[in-house]
């Protein structure tokens, strides 16, 4: 027994419900898979179909895209069930990825990333949903270590996702007046600053090493996956902490400590440093492993279940939202200081140009503020 009183043998991957949580890890590591692995491969992807103005719509074309599709899949899910809706979305993610790597331009690239965006608007709420529809908070304390677990893995496991999971859900409720909760309001709020953040250093911390330090594409992608570390290292005792402390605690704890790691990347920015970003990325990790799920978990705790795919979808949205508009701002940051400098083959130049992306990447200030509005009076735990 841990702390919160389950016993873990009962929500492990050997439990009676531990096939659905191999297929929420499954569907959920095609999505990590996209964040650990393509912020890496972009500047040798430029350097192969050229264009590095348009690299940023590599990042935001895929987030728009799954930032409209993630509201329309979890008003699917509410109305005909959280199965078909995850294996359509695991369908168009590996249609899309095959497509994708038969790219013949920057422009190909793009569109196929869009259907990427759209499989992920469908993956990525349903597995949250699903582990809300099977598991009561004081349970999801212990899982969400392994939902969590799946990010510190994505970037070296292979996949093979179509396992069955379960649940229908009867009437089709999408409920805007949802937002006038301020447990709602507050979470998404919460989500949009998640977002922007994770955006900000997995996009461009890699292209900042390459360009900077001469990293190999190899080592950028073990000091950005260090955020793929630090995240499931906080996740696994995120559950332990709001079960003693209360969720609103959890999150103010994750808020500061994501704009601590936010803020020594923007100061470090002059040193062209791996070691440096790697503890930076891995403080950051922490942060959001403490944020993420204990918001999204205090979300769906107060609603009924037939609107949590809404809210979980609700959540996501924000998520992609706050990436996609996250990843045109620090686009338009970088592209301008690089053209108005000695272009992107200058170290300086990058240098300067991504210190001011990570200078606006400390919206993890704007993330801790949202998590203030959290109100004291939590919903219950026991759904």
């Amino acid at each position: 027994m841990n702390p919160s009183g389950v016993d873990r043998a009962s929500v492990g991957l050997r439990s009676q419900r531990g096939p659905v949580l191999l297929a929420v890890m499954l569907s959920t590591a095609l999505v990590a898979l996209d964040a650990t692995i393509l912020a890496t491969a972009v500047p040798s992807i430029v350097g192969s179909l050229g264009n590095f103005a348009q690299f940023p719509w590599l990042f935001s074309s895929y987030m728009l895209a799954q930032a409209v599709s993630v509201s329309i899949f979890s008003k699917l899910s509410d109305m005909y069930g959280r199965k078909p809706v995850i294996l359509t979305g695991v369908g168009l993610f590996l249609v899309s990825s095959v497509l994708a790597g038969c790219a013949w331009s920057m422009t190909s690239l793009i569109v196929f990333r869009v259907i990427q965006g759209l499989g992920a608007g469908a993956v990525a709420p349903m597995g949250m949903t699903i582990v809300g529809d099977i598991y009561t908070v004081a349970e999801r304390a212990a899982v969400q270590g392994y939902v969590a677990g799946v990010w510190a893995v994505s970037s070296v496991v292979g996949l093979a996702t179509f396992v069955a999971v379960e649940r229908r859900a009867s009437e089709p409720i999408i409920d805007l007046a949802l937002l006038r909760r301020r447990v709602v309001a507050s979470t998404t709020l919460v989500s949009l600053g998640i977002g922007a953040l994770l955006v900000g250093i997995t996009s461009y911390v890699p292209t900042y090493l390459e360009r900077t330090a001469e990293a190999t594409p190899i080592a950028a992608g073990a000091a950005v996956a260090a955020v793929s570390i630090g995240w499931p290292v906080a996740a696994s005792t995120a559950g332990r902490i709001y079960m003693r402390w209360g969720f609103r605690r959890t999150v103010l704890l994750g808020g500061a400590i994501a704009t601590v790691g936010a803020a020594l990347t923007a100061a470090l920015s002059p040193w062209a440093s791996m070691i440096g970003m790697a503890v930076c990325a891995f403080i950051i990790g922490l942060g959001l492993g403490y944020t993420a799920a204990p918001s999204l978990i205090m979300a769906q705790s107060s609603v009924e279940w037939n609107q949590r795919g809404s809210v979980t979808g609700l959540n996501m949205f924000a998520r992609s939202a706050g990436s996609a508009v996250g990843v045109a701002i620090y686009g338009a940051i970088a592209t301008n200081l690089i053209r108005a400098g000695g272009g992107e083959g200058d170290p300086a130049t990058v240098i300067h140009a991504s210190g001011w992306v990570f200078v606006a990447a400390v919206t993890a200030v704007l993330m801790a503020a949202a998590t203030l509005a959290i109100p004291r009076d939590e919903p219950g735990s026991v759904k």
